[in-house]
């Protein structure tokens, strides 16, 4: 990519307010998103958090009163939690 493609591709920005339910994102294409999550790098070189993926529709549903309502934690295909260790 030259500078100006990845100047664009940076600068758009899409929030979803509505997810359907309904659809999944495809195996092979989580699989891509995940590695890309392992391998995003911390300013010093190591990775001092973990995601957790949430795809239990159950569990989605009882996070909803935790996430202030939003329904978009429970409509989603998979849930990305960061967790960072404070101490």
């Amino acid at each position: 990519m030259n500078p100006a493609e990845i100047l664009t591709a940076l600068n758009w920005r899409y929030a979803t307010k509505v997810f359907d339910p309904t659809k999944k994102i495809p195996a092979d294409t989580w699989a891509a998103l995940e590695e890309s999550l392992i391998l995003t790098p911390s300013s010093y070189g190591l990775q001092p958090w973990k995601f957790i993926v949430v795809e239990d529709q159950e569990l989605k549903e009882q996070l909803v009163g935790h996430s202030w309502r939003q329904r978009q934690v429970a409509d989603c295909s998979h849930l990305v939690v960061m967790a960072v260790k404070k101490a």
